[in-house]
């Protein structure tokens, strides 16, 4: 029969296309062999990618997100991207968002709104400026989004409500009393979101709560 070679050990050959056995059709020891080196075919195809999928895949994946805060640093605040200090403080806040992040998932699942995405906002904010701050609140969204682990708990959508809503609410802080403000804010911006995604999804309303 005609169709490309998948398979060829020893005297066997199994072509794309071909039936091997049929259901309830008698396993011979010539199909039985086919059927093994098939599997053993298969494993070994896995195992070569395994490296690719699991490792590095993931690690340009992520990279590619967080390649766009890096060029946003390069073109509008080429002082902070010159300095190592202030790109290793950016490092290590995401990272640190990352691994808060994990920590929250294991402690409480299901749980967007734990996450700390606000605060990493909050203290770009007020270390350079509400512009950047959004800027590093949509990447950490979108980063943690992507999470194979996060997928299904609109991680996304909370992050980028909060992490936007803290780094507005920041702009108005002039005093320690005014931090009651970013809160609220905060919690509020959530609120509007989880409204808007519970009438979206037809969540009850304890679900919201």
């Amino acid at each position: 029969r005609g169709g490309r070679l998948i398979l060829e050990v020893d005297e066997l050959s199994v072509r794309a296309g071909e039936r091997v056995v049929a259901a309830g059709e008698v396993v011979s020891p010539l199909t039985r062999q086919k059927l093994l080196a098939l599997r053993a075919a298969e494993e070994a195809e896995a195992e070569r990618f395994e490296l690719l999928r699991h490792t590095i895949a993931p690690i340009l994946y992520n990279g590619i997100i967080l390649s766009v805060c890096w060029l946003l640093l390069m073109l509008y605040q080429p002082e902070t991207y010159r300095d190592f200090r202030q790109m290793a403080f950016f490092a290590g806040l995401f990272a640190a968002v990352v691994l808060g992040t994990a920590e929250v998932a294991k402690l409480f699942p299901h749980r967007p709104e734990l996450i700390p995405a606000p605060l990493a906002a909050i203290l770009v904010t007020v270390l350079y400026n509400a512009r950047l701050g959004v800027i590093t609140a949509l990447v950490i969204a979108v980063l943690l989004g992507a999470q194979w682990a996060l997928q299904g708990d609109h991680t996304l959508y909370f992050a980028l409500v909060g992490g936007a809503a803290a780094a507005m609410s920041v702009r108005v802080v002039r005093r320690r009393v005014h931090l009651v403000r970013v809160i609220w804010v905060t919690w509020a911006g959530y609120l509007v979101g989880a409204v808007t995604l519970g009438a979206l999804q037809g969540w009850p309303v304890t679900w919201i709560a």
